[in-house]
């Protein structure tokens, strides 16, 4: 997507049975649109994750966690005035909310 135009990104979401991506402002793009989105958290600043997109999927692990977690009501509830509180999720956890997605 580098160098690509916003009409060109446009196209390409719009044609993607589901987009992943990072807290960007192409993965944004992609919620606006609706479409089915998995957007990992791992920089992500905690008040701007794309929950409002009820076809997205944010997966995140707090850095005291032991495993991922994708409802908003958790991290709401743990995020504790925290702004950056996330850690890596493992891939096996996100092949795992890709598989919910896509069946």
């Amino acid at each position: 997507a580098i160098g690509s135009t916003p009409k060109e990104l446009s196209a390409l979401i719009e044609g993607a049975e589901v987009f992943i991506g990072m807290d960007t402002g192409i993965t944004h793009m992609a919620c606006f649109f609706s479409k089915k989105t998995l957007v990992i958290a791992k920089n992500a600043t905690a008040n701007w994750l794309p929950f409002y997109n009820k076809n997205a999927t944010v997966i995140f692990r707090f850095k005291e966690d032991e495993k991922s977690q994708t409802s908003e009501a958790y991290m709401r509830a743990h995020q504790n005035g925290r702004i950056r509180p996330f850690k890596d999720v493992p891939i096996n956890e996100v092949c795992a909310e890709l598989k919910k997605i896509l069946n």
